[in-house]
């Protein structure tokens, strides 16, 4: 019984629509009844369709423009707080909880103020010591990996694909993104991403060696030394020219008070000799 007056209604419908139209609807000449039929349904079919899209575009826009003021609202609500260092500068920024961070030269550090008392979460690009004050989860987001305290001191290095991280006091727990790689330290040790994309076990680093990058001192150990150059060029914002350096490690330290005794410290036990132009720098091997 429900199909068969739904059946009428729709008739009723149609017929209705054919009435409106055919007053101003022009009987063509030379046409049947049945093509007349054909055109008339046609049309009013065109008709419905541009009614529907005009709907479903006003309704679109409308919707578009809400999500749009939401999302701008978010933005709003949520910006972070982003401090960064150029080359030969570093920053000592308080966070909100009285936690501080010591931000070394060309790196960056972003977090979220409005959120904070209840989201302790930053991230960090490039290097920076942490002292942070006891209370709830602590975490520094990097491209590699994240580190989670409750209340300790340590220092994060995350530069391009380099990751290592060395605690001075209480607890930290470091973990890899692109794997389940994860240790825990305790004061006095340290891990990095080896080649492999594996945490090294956590090993002995003398902590006077962590605290003295926070008054300049750096100090390295078997380290490549591409990787000491880079150093020097954040640390004197300099440019640093070399060749054939591949395979070839730094153990030793430089301060970064001085550009002729840092390059003195670690030029002279690798054999290298400099000169110093402006801001370029120039190193070749002396037996050449």
């Amino acid at each position: 019984m429900k199909n068969r007056k739904k059946h009428i209604n729709d008739k009723n419908s149609i017929e209705e629509q054919i009435l409106n139209h055919s007053s101003s609807y022009a009987v063509p000449t030379g046409k049947s009844k049945e093509e007349v039929w054909i055109e008339l349904s046609q049309k009013i079919n065109r008709e419905q369709i541009t009614n529907r899209k005009s709907s479903f575009s006003i309704v679109y826009k409308l919707t578009a423009a809400a999500i749009i003021l939401i999302v701008s609202s978010i933005a709003f609500l949520y910006s972070d707080t982003k401090i960064t260092t150029g080359f030969a500068e570093t920053s000592k920024l308080y966070l909100p909880d009285s936690s501080y961070v010591l931000l070394r030269a060309a790196s960056s550090v972003a977090f979220n103020k409005r959120l904070w008392s209840s989201n302790r979460e930053l991230e960090l690009d490039g290097e920076a010591f942490f002292s942070v004050k006891k209370g709830s989860n602590f975490t520094v987001k990097t491209k590699e990996g994240r580190v989670q305290v409750l209340g300790t001191k340590f220092n994060v290095i995350s530069r391009a694909q380099s990751f290592n991280v060395a605690c001075v006091s209480g607890k930290v727990r470091v973990s890899l993104k692109k794997n389940n790689s994860n240790v825990i330290l305790t004061k006095g040790l340290y891990t990095k991403m080896q080649r492999s994309g594996q945490l090294s076990e956590p090993s002995e680093k003398n902590i006077d060696e962590i605290t003295g990058r926070n008054k300049g001192e750096f100090y390295f150990k078997k380290t490549d030394l591409k990787l000491v150059f880079e150093e020097l060029e954040r640390q004197f914002n300099i440019e640093l020219e070399y060749q054939d350096i591949e395979n070839r490690q730094f153990t030793g330290y430089f301060v970064n008070k001085n550009l002729e005794t840092a390059l003195k410290m670690v030029c002279k036990p690798m054999e290298l000799e400099y000169t110093v132009n402006n801001r370029l720098v120039t190193i070749k091997n002396l037996s050449k």
